[in-house]
């Protein structure tokens, strides 16, 4: 049973899906991988079979342009795939991108993992700029379709996710939120209403207070932990009691990991002539699934072989590079490592 049967098989499982789309998901998540590029031309030279590559092409037009899917049921495959298990901790962004005079802009709300986030929806956002409030009550809605509150220990996003109608969203879906604050935040004192930096004034540079006050931030109750910073403040607001709210908050930054990994140190996104909003959402349901298995082949490489630490203690590269680079020589060389591709195949197995 080659690669693509096997992957083909995956799909089956897990989706609803005719046959044929299933062998072809699989085999353009197989192309992805050995060219990691989006470029159609590339991944059309790089698809397995005996067409041209004319017609190769066309068909990857086609499935894009033509074939349409459920996010919930790509979320529940990539749930059922996931390296750990739940509660999970939520991580919140957008990317934006140009490309001409085109944008991209993409919300998207994920799992966070060791040194990344597992992408579960996203949304192609109209323009350039901040999401609405109702983009991201629709990604939680939807989440929430396929994963019960009680699996979600927090949401952490940066301070682009404030807003009075967000905030209560969350806090009637019991969903406990880490959310950095802007400096000019009004807040409760003894003093009345100030702004957080003009009520800490009296703070030092690196000094933190470590979540020691309550306040009403657009009628939520959050404790705030603040850190003075040379030229900024670094202000988390939570709604779970804890000393280590910037440590905590630091989770955030596994979704920059993520968009560089579909970017450019991974799939190279950027160059997608894809500026359909549904063609591009659903190429970025393959990549997903993609990343979530060079993830878990990297989690697979390292109970083998460890990730070189550089000299300033950080990873020579990421788990999900790790696996990728393998996968990738796994796949373009399969006939000589092929014992080494099906223990990779076998993280993604049915049963």
């Amino acid at each position: 049973m080659n690669e693509i049967t096997t992957l083909s098989n995956v799909f089956q499982h897990h989706l609803s899906w005719d046959k044929r789309r299933c062998d072809f998901a699989a085999s353009y998540i197989i192309a992805v991988l050995k060219v990691c590029t989006v470029n159609g031309i590339k991944i059309a030279n790089a698809l397995d079979g005996k067409s041209k590559k004319e017609s190769k092409y066309r068909r990857v037009q086609r499935f894009f342009a033509e074939f349409s899917f459920r996010g919930e049921d790509i979320a529940r495959m990539i749930l059922a795939l996931m390296p750990i298990p739940p509660p999970y901790t939520l991580s919140l962004d957008r990317t934006e991108w140009h490309f001409g005079k085109v944008v991209f802009n993409i919300l998207v709300l994920g799992i966070v993992v060791e040194g990344t986030s597992m992408p579960l929806f996203w949304m192609m956002l109209p323009k350039a700029g901040n999401s609405r409030t109702s983009a991201r009550q629709k990604l939680l809605k939807r989440l929430l379709l396929v994963m019960p509150v009680t699996h979600i220990t927090k949401l952490v996003a940066d301070r682009e996710f404030i807003g009075q109608h967000w905030f209560l969203f969350l806090e009637r879906r019991n969903i406990p939120l880490f959310v950095r604050l802007r400096a000019n935040t009004v807040v409760d004192t003894p003093q009345g209403k100030q702004q957080i930096q003009h009520a800490l004034a009296w703070m030092q540079t690196g000094q933190r207070t470590r979540g020691r006050f309550e306040t009403d931030i657009y009628g939520v109750r959050f404790y705030i932990s603040v850190m003075r910073l040379e030229h900024d403040w670094c202000i988390i607001a939570h709604q779970q009691q804890t000393r280590n709210a910037f440590a905590l908050y630091q989770q955030r930054w596994t979704i920059e990991t993520l968009f560089a990994s579909l970017k450019s140190r991974g799939f190279n996104l950027e160059i997608t002539h894809l500026n359909d909003p549904a063609r591009l959402w659903r190429l970025f349901a393959l990549l997903a699934i993609a990343l979530l298995w060079a993830y878990k082949s990297g989690l697979f490489l390292m109970e083998q072989k460890a990730i070189s630490v550089k000299k300033h203690g950080r990873w020579a590269h990421s788990i999900t590079a790790y696996g990728l680079q393998e996968l990738q020589h796994s796949l373009l060389n399969s006939q000589h490592f092929r014992q080494v591709l099906i223990s990779f195949l076998g993280l993604l197995s049915c049963t």
